[in-house]
């Protein structure tokens, strides 16, 4: 009983410190005073001790989000693929957790928006976490739009595209092409995500068009705020799918 009592006590006191860090954190003022204190392990203890809460998986991504973004350049060396595998693992132990779902897509998009980081994140299990995320919470106009910001910067990058197969990654993007039809946000990540997809893999375009894809786009390219670019590639999507 004691003990319960204890470990209790200790999960309280790891989620107040791991919050108050995080908070810290999302400051540009003290993020760099937070990176200088080398916590990343620390956090990662966190979340090898506690992986069944959910707030300090939450938390503890959030912070590893912020130590990493690349706008603010805080930590110089790439993310550790420990980092990686913690956060993709936080995600997968609680996807039903919409709060750590958010801070995991955002905690991704932060670590690839560095080139160094890459290679690191150019895996099947990164590219599953994400799209599972979307398709979990798939009325989610921020899960979508960040989590295929992440999937997008992942190809512009070289990323091993064969990690889309048999993934359900067209049906997922075109469903959350539908669901935030008036989002330019959405909109726009998603036609550069299927651009790259279709342009690198032939055996796409079908799948594209079985989805009802050329009905979508159709729809979309009719939108007045979309961007030029986004419109070029919308209409070279169409061309390439339209033998299907």
């Amino acid at each position: 009983m004691q003990k319960t009592i204890n470990r209790t006590r200790l999960i309280v006191h790891m989620n107040a410190l791991v919050s108050m860090l995080s908070t810290l954190a999302s400051n540009v003022t003290y993020r760099s005073t937070v990176a200088a204190a080398d916590i990343v392990p620390t956090v990662c203890l966190a979340m090898q001790s506690f992986e069944h809460d959910s707030m300090i998986q939450t938390h503890a991504t959030m912070l590893l989000g912020y130590l990493n973004n690349s706008s603010s350049n805080t930590l110089e060396s790439e993310v550790p693929p420990e980092v990686v595998r913690l956060v993709t693992q936080a995600m997968q132990n609680h996807e039903d957790h919409i709060m750590m779902q958010r801070a995991g897509v955002w905690g991704l998009t932060c670590f690839v928006a560095s080139t160094r980081n890459i290679q690191t994140l150019s895996t099947k299990n990164v590219v599953n976490v994400l799209l599972r995320s979307m398709w979990k919470f798939n009325s989610n106009p921020y899960i979508a739009k960040t989590a295929l910001r992440a999937l997008n910067i992942l190809f512009v990058y070289g990323a091993n595209l064969a990690h889309m197969q048999n993934t359900g990654f067209v049906h997922t993007v075109l469903i959350a092409m539908q669901l935030h039809a008036e989002d330019i946000e959405v909109q726009t990540e998603a036609i550069s995500a299927l651009f790259h997809c279709i342009e690198a893999d032939p055996h796409m375009h079908a799948d594209f068009c079985r989805q009802q894809g050329m009905w979508v786009m159709h729809r979309v390219l009719q939108m007045p705020d979309l961007d030029a670019k986004s419109r070029e590639r919308g209409r070279q999507i169409m061309e390439a799918c339209e033998d299907f």
